[in-house]
């Protein structure tokens, strides 16, 4: 089991900037999970995996708009038994996502 806590307090140059961190599975290849989140004031998130076999990742949230709160950490859980869970500093986005 893994959590992974991103408190973003980036520095955007670019006010339609993106920051995308990719944390990948050591013992599979081509298995990742994506998440990405946009400058503030539109503040977008969206979250990606990929896992082998598939051609592509595949979205499994997207918000354009007020995704990630700016002044609360953004919180990603696995578990082998509960599967990936996602809280946006908000609320409970994705949760029990089986990724294989």
């Amino acid at each position: 089991s893994w959590q992974v806590t991103i408190d973003n307090n980036l520095q955007y140059g670019n006010p339609n900037g993106n920051a995308v961190i990719r944390l990948y599975d050591e013992n599979v290849e081509d298995k990742f999970v994506e998440i990405g989140m946009g400058a503030p004031n539109d503040d977008k998130l969206w979250v990606a995996v990929q896992i082998p076999g598939a051609e592509e990742y595949v979205v499994v949230h997207s918000k354009l708009e007020r995704g990630w709160v700016p002044s609360a950490k953004t919180i990603i859980s696995y578990t082998e038994r509960a599967g990936m869970t996602i809280n946006n500093g908000a609320r409970i986005i994705i949760t029990n996502l089986d990724t294989g």
